[in-house]
Order: C-alpha cells, then sequence, then structure tokens
C-alpha cells in the first residue's frame, strides 16, 4: 500500500456560496476555502453543511476542479463522495482520487432505511474496487440523526480486514460520546482515524486518543462546526443575513442556503 499522509487537524465543514439564480459560485467558494486554509484549517467540502445533497455530481466536480485550478491543496480536502447511487459515490470518489485529495468522505446509500451491514459492506466495497486506486482514504460518515443509516462497529471491522489502510477512519456526528470512544477503543490501533462531530467532544476525543500508545495513531481534533460555519459566512454574506441564517440554524438546524440565498439577501461581492 503507497503510504499516503493522512488528513489531520480541524477541518471546517465549508459552506457552500448560491447565487441569485440557485447555481453554486465558484469564485466566493475559491476565495472563502482559501481564507479557511489560511487560518490552518482543512476542507469538509459537500458535506451536510454543504448542502451536497442539494448539488448534482457536475456541481461538485466544477467547484472542486476550480478549488485545484486555484492552487488551493487537495492534500487538505476531505469532499464529501458518499451518494445514494453507487455510480455517482464511484466517479465523484474517483475524481477526487484523481485531483490528490487527501480523503473522501463517504456516507452509505441513505434514502431507503433498514440497510443491512452486509448491504452496506457490498456498497463500499463495490466503490473501492471500481475507483482501483491504492491513494484511496475513505472516511466513514456516520450522522444517523440525518441518514437513519448507521456505521456499525461490526461494519467498520470488517471493512478494515478486507481494505486496510484504504478505510482510514470515521467523522462520527452522532452526537452519542460512547459511539464515538467505541470507535477510538475498537479501532485506532489498526490506524483508524476518528473526527468527532462536534466541539463538544473535542477534548475527550484528544484525551482518548492519547492514551493510545501505538505511535502510529494520531490525536485528530473536532470540527468546530459551529464556529467555523460563524466565520464562514461573515465572510460571505451580510449582518443582517449573518442574523437571519444565525438565528434558523439554532431553531431549525439544517437549512438550505441555496434557497435562501434568493429568500434574504444577494451574497456579497
Amino acid at each position: 500500500m503507497t503510504d499516503v499522509p493522512r488528513i489531520t487537524g480541524v477541518l471546517s465543514p465549508v459552506v457552500t456560496p448560491f447565487g441569485a439564480d440557485l447555481a453554486p459560485d465558484p469564485e466566493r467558494f475559491v476565495r472563502q476555502c482559501r481564507w479557511l486554509l489560511s487560518q490552518n484549517v482543512g476542507l469538509a467540502i459537500f458535506g451536510t453543511n454543504s448542502e451536497a445533497n442539494s448539488l448534482s455530481v457536475e456541481e461538485k466536480i466544477e467547484l472542486l476542479d476550480r478549488l485545484v485550478a486555484a492552487g488551493l491543496d487537495p492534500a487538505r480536502m476531505m469532499p464529501g463522495t458518499g451518494c445514494c447511487a453507487l455510480t455517482d459515490s464511484v466517479r465523484l470518489t474517483a475524481h477526487a482520487m484523481k485531483l490528490g485529495c487527501g480523503g473522501a468522505l463517504m456516507l452509505p446509500p441513505f434514502y431507503y432505511k433498514g440497510v443491512s451491514d452486509d448491504g452496506l459492506f457490498r456498497n463500499f466495497a463495490e466503490i473501492i474496487e471500481r475507483v482501483g486506486d491504492r491513494r484511496l482514504r475513505i472516511y466513514l460518515y456516520h450522522i444517523p440523526p440525518v441518514s437513519q443509516v448507521a456505521i456499525t462497529l461490526p461494519l467498520i471491522e470488517r471493512l478494515l480486514k478486507a481494505y486496510p489502510g484504504i478505510i482510514a477512519g470515521a467523522k462520527d456526528s452522532s452526537g452519542d460520546w460512547n459511539n464515538t470512544k467505541a470507535y477510538i477503543d475498537n479501532f485506532a490501533g489498526q490506524g483508524f482515524d476518528v473526527f468527532p462531530g462536534s466541539e463538544t467532544f473535542l477534548l475527550q476525543g484528544m484525551r482518548a486518543f492519547s492514551r493510545k500508545p501505538e505511535p502510529h495513531t494520531r490525536i485528530v481534533e473536532a470540527e468546530d462546526a459551529r464556529k467555523n460555519l460563524r466565520s464562514e459566512m461573515m465572510t460571505i454574506c451580510d449582518a443582517k443575513t449573518i442574523l437571519v441564517i444565525g438565528s434558523a440554524l439554532r431553531s431549525a438546524g439544517p437549512t438550505n442556503f441555496r434557497l435562501w440565498a434568493r429568500t434574504i439577501g444577494r451574497w456579497r461581492n
């Protein structure tokens, strides 16, 4: 297996800016990502806060291409590439690897519920086999409050045995520290990195990793989603828009910024 450096540190869930025509705005997207990198923050693009499932495959590919063409380091990027359609997941993941992205954050296929571990294993295995790139590093995306499809301990164990090195870790957005700790306790010794999806568990995650004696195990910091989200918006929205979005985020959780680009004001030039 080719020794590919792993992504470490804080990754920001990057908000995708949209224009009044509801199309993604690549210029503002590039500018925002460049600023985040200047703050020593990695780029978790096409995740939940990025509205990945409101974007087409073509839109995601174009935005990713624009980032790399602008000179941003793809090794600091972990684009979300997991889709309900197998072929979409394969296409996005292969393109991310072609560009040299540091990893792929992969949702399970989530539209149909009650998917068995066997079915999920076959999904991830098929993506890995079709992409066929030894540099591939998959970070499983566990977000059951949204996806309603869990990444279980037996599934991770089976994937690690079948694809060591390629299955590189997980982002745990379950909001359940016991689950995050179980990931760390069971798999950190096998080089499996765990990104807590909330700053709430940052200190606990760092402590849990620091107790692991294996030299290849690193402390992987949590995503300070709320703070990074507010910082991102401050650079691309006016003050009134910030107040409206902030209030809605507190009351409604995940929101659709693509539609709000039309209803609450224009993105700043």
